[in-house]
């Protein structure tokens, strides 16, 4: 229900996208402290990334929610516009009260612009944490895979040199 609120309203959006996530571990991750230097990083970059995500989708929330919970006035400021628009009151039909229409329709496009400059702004934090999680997968095979000639060597060379002896051996 909380993400519900926050989702209409933009309040509460921190503590209540934690209440529908999977938590956080205080605990360190086991095997941590036996891992190399370079695994310790990876860790760490992924649990930063993590973080990175968490703090972005809280703010995608609060965001969409103000929108959302200004919506309502923004549909009364449109509403109003169009009736003193259309009226027949002669103090209306002035030059001065067309031109202040003119200014309230223009701020009601500037409000409507910022918050489609604000969507497109967490979109675009979205991408940069979602190209972060590519990079850091690629960073990471690149590191698996330039370890992987020395682990071939130490272990794989000596099991199948010694089924190649067998072999040539049966015959």
């Amino acid at each position: 229900m909380g993400w519900l609120n926050s989702a209409n309203t933009g309040k509460g959006a921190a503590s209540s996208y934690q209440q529908v996530s999977v938590p956080t571990t205080a605990n360190v991750i086991p095997g941590y402290s036996t891992a190399s230097v370079a695994g310790q990083l990876q860790i760490a970059a992924q649990g930063a990334t993590v973080d990175i995500n968490d703090s972005v989708m809280t703010n995608n929330l609060q965001a969409l929610g103000t929108i959302r919970a200004n919506q309502t006035s923004r549909q009364t400021d449109i509403a109003n516009l169009e009736a003193a628009t259309q009226t027949q009151d002669a103090s209306q039909q002035t030059v001065m009260a067309t031109l202040q229409r003119i200014n309230q329709a223009l701020l009601l496009q500037l409000r409507t612009q910022q918050d489609a400059n604000q969507i497109n702004a967490n979109l675009a934090l979205q991408q940069i944490v979602a190209q972060k999680q590519q990079q850091d997968a690629m960073k990471s095979a690149f590191r698996d895979s330039a370890g992987y000639e020395n682990y071939y060597n130490a272990n794989i060379t000596t099991t199948s040199s010694g089924s190649g002896n067998l072999l040539t051996q049966a015959y």
